[in-house]
């Protein structure tokens, strides 16, 4: 008896004898039976590649591959079933790929906890890096090109430099008595551990990081080119360095600024007062909105150093249109990797997942960072 697979192989065959013949003498009423016939023999082609998957849509495909990851992440391949194996989607190195939607899940955490992602430019892509285009601004023009109105053109400068997408890599260890809560549970811890953690990691790589070639974004303050405005004087800045930061920055630049800060920074500037001895940091009046620093929004991060007391020349505020001149690609298809045996002796399951992303300065003409003086 045929197997399903020789009678598909049979028809498919006929069929492609039938279309090779009506094509080398097609005629506009022969159009339609052609383009079906072709579209039926791609169809099986499709199904032949893959044994088993019969006529199920998209949707039921991804609903199958997202049960089979959470079967994977309780039990581990080795005690998965046959056809749950068959159903995991693997990634490279061993691991596995995320189901879409607990990575958007994660996607959407990262900016209520990470405050530079929540201020700069995100986009996503496919690719390990994205060419980045030095140009000159647009040139523009008055009057009606008809009547002859002059217009220049802008002169655009090609560059060779790419923004790079690196690998970030997040640990979590999971409890069994989790590992055997709701899927929806499950997947909602997962989403919160691994937000957190990759929010820590990203956030000093976006202040701090030392570039592609030491496999990390760039950082707002390892970049050169951007202008510093430093302290008149050794200390603690004054309301006139922090005016002088402001006022440095591009008029177009300050509709959309925020500063950037260490909470120890923040502190000292906090007490800092005008002729008439009134505080220039204002608390905002809304709930969850930050606090405004000369007319300015203030974000605390970490990662940008203190003020040091020794009295060396440091990079301590970052002030400037995040979002111009910033930009952040994730690179989607998250992957993850069950550690069976590390944690095994304390009750716990290791998962550890790959996230791609990348980070530039793309304006660096957006950013002013105020420097103590030597």
């Amino acid at each position: 008896m045929a197997t399903e697979a020789q009678e598909i192989m049979a028809e498919v065959k006929a069929m492609r004898a039938e279309s090779e013949e009506r094509a080398k003498d097609l005629a506009v009423k022969h159009e339609g039976r052609y383009t079906e016939l072709t579209g039926r023999i791609d169809a099986l082609e499709t199904r032949m590649k893959r044994p088993g998957q019969g006529d199920r849509t998209e949707d039921e495909r991804k609903a199958e591959a997202k049960k089979a990851f959470f079967a994977y992440l309780r039990k581990g391949f080795d005690s998965m079933a046959p056809e749950e194996r068959k159903a995991l989607v693997q990634g490279t190195e061993g691991n596995y790929i995320v189901p879409e939607d607990l990575e958007a899940e994660i996607y959407r955490e990262l900016p209520s906890i990470a405050n530079i992602r929540a201020l700069c430019r995100t986009m996503q892509t496919n690719s390990d890096r994205i060419r980045k285009i030095a140009m000159t601004e647009v040139d523009v023009g008055w009057g009606v090109l008809e009547r002859g109105a002059s217009l220049t053109e802008s002169t655009i400068v090609p560059s060779q430099s790419y923004d790079y997408v690196e690998d970030c890599v997040g640990l979590t260890k999971i409890g069994e008595d989790q590992l055997a809560d709701t899927n929806v549970n499950l997947q909602a811890y997962i989403a919160s551990s691994f937000a957190e953690a990759f929010a820590e990691a990203e956030e000093e790589a976006f202040i701090a990081g030392a570039g592609h070639d030491s496999n990390e974004p760039e950082g707002i303050l390892t970049n050169a080119s951007i202008t510093r405005v430093t302290c008149d004087a050794v200390g603690n800045p004054t309301l006139d360095d922090l005016i002088d930061a402001v006022y440095a920055l591009p008029a177009k630049y300050h509709k959309n600024a925020t500063f950037v800060m260490n909470t120890t920074t923040a502190k000292v500037i906090r007490k800092l007062k005008d002729e008439y001895d009134q505080y220039i940091w204002q608390p905002n009046a809304q709930a969850g909105q930050p606090a405004m620093l000369l007319g300015y929004p203030v974000v605390m991060q970490n990662d940008v150093p203190e003020i040091q007391t020794s009295g060396t020349e440091g990079d301590i505020v970052i002030f400037g249109d995040f979002r111009k001149g910033y930009r952040i690609i994730d690179r989607q298809g998250m992957e993850l990797r069950r550690l069976n045996e590390l944690y095994a002796e304390s009750g716990l399951v290791g998962f550890r997942a790959i996230r791609r992303v990348g980070g530039s300065v793309v304006r660096t003409g957006a950013f002013r960072v105020l420097e103590t003086k030597d």
